[in-house]
């Protein structure tokens, strides 16, 4: 059989825009109560629940981190935020997670995202960043020398992966787009490897280890699912399953 999709978008910029009831009115940026926005986000997170209850559901929104209009801040959008989360807890209905698009308004600085995925924690649930992107032309401090401002995408790109990986609300994230990572002929480039060998080589742990007497063994890991590969006395190849979490020192002890 297929595979079932899990992870869904339950709804989209409702921070900026209408509710159904308002849609005519629309301006933007349309901002609406936290109630109104609850009268169809509420009824709608029920219905998606009883159609998969194992999906995972976020929310999706932009202008988070750096204020770009005139009329509403970053900061006022990143409290509404939270106060329609808490009041969803309150309710009963909150998703699963919440996201942040994290591209609007160009490149930011250290504190600038870390702030923000700072003060969304204050929701109380998992951050997603849902739909990243960094594209050269947005580089405040683009030199127009190309291998230059490549180093400097990847970098930042980097760097951003860095922080939310680190960030103990953060959970998922999405770059929006692939045609940053390929050459005219289709082939990975330098940005390319660059995150794989963040991601695939740096933050992943693969020792080969060898038990003690008493069959303990230890080494330092990131947090996350592992999968323990070893033999048994007739060199039966097995494997177990663990995770390694915040807060919990992980004690494994095979006996064969």
């Amino acid at each position: 059989g297929g595979k079932i999709v899990s992870r869904w978008d339950l709804c989209n910029e409702m921070l900026w825009e209408p509710s159904l009831h308002h849609y005519m009115q629309r301006k933007w940026p349309h901002i609406e109560t936290i109630d109104e926005i609850l009268s169809y986000i509420e009824p709608s997170i029920g219905w998606a629940r009883d159609e998969n209850p194992h999906a995972i559901l976020s929310l999706n929104d932009y202008g988070l981190e750096k204020t770009y209009t005139t009329g509403i801040t970053a900061e006022q959008q990143r409290n509404r935020y939270v106060e329609l989360i808490l009041e969803m807890r309150k309710r009963g209905c909150a998703p699963d997670a919440i996201g942040t698009q994290a591209h609007v308004a160009g490149w930011y600085s250290h504190y600038e995202f870390k702030h923000s995925l700072d003060h969304l924690a204050q929701a109380g649930i998992p951050i997603q960043i849902t739909e990243f992107w960094a594209h050269p032309n947005e580089n405040p401090a683009k030199t127009g020398n190309a291998e230059k401002d490549l180093q400097a995408q990847i970098k930042y790109i980097t760097e951003m992966y860095t922080l939310s990986f680190g960030h103990p609300s953060v959970n998922h994230f999405t770059y929006w787009g692939n045609d940053e990572f390929f050459d005219q002929e289709g082939k990975p480039n330098s940005l390319y490897h660059a995150l794989y060998n963040l991601i695939r080589v740096k933050w992943n742990s693969s020792p080969n280890i060898i038990s003690n007497t008493r069959g303990e063994a230890s080494f330092s890991a990131f947090y996350g699912d592992y999968v323990a590969h070893f033999n048994d006395a007739n060199n039966n190849k097995l494997k177990m399953f663990f995770s390694v979490k915040q807060g919990n020192e992980c004690n494994l002890l095979i006996q064969i």
